[in-house]
């Protein structure tokens, strides 16, 4: 059964996102990648407001009720970003770093995320 995916009953905020990922094993320890992702919102409202006031940008949001509360849900997001990451096998414990950036969009956040993390296999010899 589909899953009607509605911040508030008036506006739909469908999405299709795009995700490739691409890896290579240097050797068996050491492990490469790259991604990129993309999403796009179909439905949704731009961030601001028709007049500017309260919201400075021009958009669709305005002081409805409900529509502040809600406002990261329903707003038309479209934003692409590149990843890339390495990850190092040590025995039962895998070391990984990421480094994601936002490269282009609307209505989305700019930056980058750096990501660290151990993974501890157990049961390994």
């Amino acid at each position: 059964m589909p899953v009607d995916e509605r911040a508030i009953d008036d506006i739909p905020v469908d999405r299709s996102n795009v995700f490739v990922d691409l890896g290579y094993a240097v050797n068996r320890r050491l492990y490469v990648r790259a991604a990129w992702l993309w999403l796009h919102t179909h439905g949704g409202k731009r961030r601001g407001s028709p007049s500017g006031d309260p919201f400075f940008l021009p958009g669709e949001l305005d002081d409805r009720p409900g529509w502040i509360l809600e406002a990261d849900r329903i707003r038309k997001v479209r934003y692409m970003q590149v990843a890339g990451g390495l990850a190092f096998s040590a025995g039962p414990v895998d070391l990984y770093a990421t480094f994601t950036k936002y490269v282009w969009g609307h209505d989305a956040h700019n930056g980058y995320v750096l990501g660290t993390g151990v993974t501890w296999h157990f049961g390994l010899p």
